[in-house]
């Protein structure tokens, strides 16, 4: 049986998961930003010049890119649907 909640505790479970995301999406780029800083500097290091560690760090890199700009469409669609759903109830 689908359990029936109220529209006002709704509102509350997404803004609880909507702050969720928000501390978690703050901490992945706090943390994004320290493994940068520290591989920039690693890759300086003898092992990294083989072309197996390169092809393998390159490789999860790009798709570390391509799930950030997945993640920023899926934003952008939120957003954009968010602001439409406002503005018809609105009117």
């Amino acid at each position: 049986m689908t359990e029936t909640k109220r529209p006002d505790e709704h509102i509350a479970q997404l803004e609880v998961k909507i702050k969720g995301l928000k501390d978690l999406g703050k901490k992945y780029s706090d943390d994004s930003q320290a493994l940068y800083e520290r591989l920039i500097k690693d890759i300086r290091n003898k092992g990294y010049t083989r072309p197996a560690e390169f092809r393998l760090l390159n490789g999860m890199l790009e798709q570390i890119e391509l799930q950030l700009n997945a993640l920023k469409a899926v934003n952008i669609a939120i957003s954009e649907g968010s602001t439409l759903i406002v503005k018809s109830a609105a009117q």
